[in-house]
């Protein structure tokens, strides 16, 4: 684990952040709604996590709920984290089609 993560767990940890890697229907939920406020991807779309450069479906990414004792957020991250410190942001779809309304479009 290098440096900077660990800094990052020491910060959590000295403000009481909990961290919590979500699964199964929890997981999917948190992905179903990004899906319905970003419409950048589906499910089995194919994408690539542009700090790695692995291609996965997205699907695949890993959710994480961070909280504390006066809000929670979830965080979508690359599969690969913490190996990998790519997040939503950093993942692109490799369909070539990135524009989700000419994608439902062609389907």
């Amino acid at each position: 684990m290098d440096k900077e993560f660990e800094s990052f767990e020491g910060e959590m940890e000295k403000n009481n952040v909990l961290q919590e890697m979500l699964v199964d229907e929890e997981k999917n939920e948190v992905l179903k709604n990004q899906l319905k406020i970003f419409g950048r991807f589906k499910m089995e779309d194919k994408i690539e996590c542009i700090n790695c450069g692995e291609q996965f479906l997205f699907k695949e990414v890993k959710v994480f709920r961070f909280r504390n004792s006066f809000t929670s957020a979830d965080v979508i991250m690359c599969k690969n984290y913490p190996d990998c410190e790519g997040s939503f942001a950093d993942l692109h779809s490799v369909s070539g089609i990135e524009n989700h309304f000419e994608r439902d479009l062609i389907e």
